[in-house]
């Protein structure tokens, strides 16, 4: 396999019978295109081929950025746990036919447990355990709002393909919000789903298909609006919504 390469401010301690590897405070490791830092500790343990970092810690890799109280990463299996406040920042640039430039598209996904899946040095995926929140903001070439999307529900999984998010699954008591803001015709439009389980298929960076299963078995829900832009539509409530939005 590949080199591990790691540094640290403080102290480097090596015991040789427990084949482990402790360094202490400002500790950076990398491995192939994946790098991790953290303020505090790093532990590399060799026989399980796993290491363990503590306190502010930080994994670099592409255009996933994570951050974390504690990490665990597993060479075997390419898979890094975020435990303690986790959030994943996925970045990209990509261009779609209906904007008006270039597009940065900035995802951001938090929970109480996320897994992330790494394969040939590239990130293919995240299961998000617990109190599961993604938010996807698109902004074109001037830094203005292209369309934003919201999907919470109690766990979530996220599939990559070439660089770019393709599906998105969110299970138990799911809920969802996106908005587009259309510069033509100065209008902005919502769509909201909700249901036990939402997933959603993007091609070509945009959502091309969205399945809804309902509670209990029955049939989920979903709305679509269309209404006049909201000067504080990002903080705005459903109910707030409603109010100014006309069903299409």
């Amino acid at each position: 396999g590949s080199i591990m390469t790691a540094t640290c401010a403080d102290t480097l301690e090596i015991l040789e019978e427990e084949r482990l590897i402790r360094l202490w405070r400002d500790v950076a490791v990398t491995k192939d295109s994946l790098t991790m830092t953290c303020a505090d500790t790093l532990e590399i343990f060799e026989n399980e081929k796993i290491v363990k970092l503590w306190n502010n810690v930080i994994a670099i890799q592409g255009g996933l950025e994570t951050s974390s109280e504690r990490a665990v990463f597993a060479d075997s299996t390419s898979t890094l746990t975020l435990t303690g406040n986790p959030e994943l920042t996925y970045s990209i640039s990509e261009t779609r036919d209906e904007a008006p430039s270039r597009l940065s598209t900035k995802s951001i996904i938090s929970g109480d447990t996320i897994n992330i899946q790494i394969k040939d040095r590239k990130f293919i995926g995240a299961d998000v355990i617990g109190s599961a929140v993604s938010t996807t903001i698109s902004t074109d070439t001037t830094g203005t709002l292209f369309d934003k999307s919201l999907i919470e529900s109690k766990d979530m999984s996220l599939v990559t393909y070439n660089d770019v998010i393709s599906r998105i699954s969110a299970e138990g008591t799911a809920r969802s919000y996106y908005h587009r803001n259309e510069k033509k015709d100065n209008m902005k439009f919502v769509n909201s789903a909700s249901g036990d389980t939402l997933t959603f298929f993007f091609a070509g960076g945009k959502i091309s298909e969205m399945r809804i299963f309902g509670f209990g078995g029955g049939l989920g829900k979903g709305k679509y609006y269309g209404y006049e832009p909201l000067e504080t539509l990002a903080d705005s409530s459903d109910s707030e919504i409603r109010e100014v939005a006309k069903p299409l």
